[in-house]
């Protein structure tokens, strides 16, 4: 089964990922995250991150 990870480098060096169903979805949220920035949640925490260093997709084989 394919799956498509995004990979978001925020200040800190923090990298967080998490996956998408699709190519098209992982490049359209590549574009949104570069555009909007990136949310993390933790619990009942929201962590906005308004620039990020780098945002990423690539193809997961499992």
């Amino acid at each position: 089964m394919t799956k498509y990870i995004i990979r978001v480098i925020v200040p800190g060096g923090v990298v967080y990922e998490y996956s998408v169903k699709t190519q098209r979805l992982a490049e359209l949220e590549v574009e949104r995250v570069k555009k909007d920035g990136y949310r993390h949640y933790e619990g009942n925490a929201v962590i906005e991150y308004r620039w990020v260093h780098e945002v990423t997709w690539f193809r997961r084989e499992e």
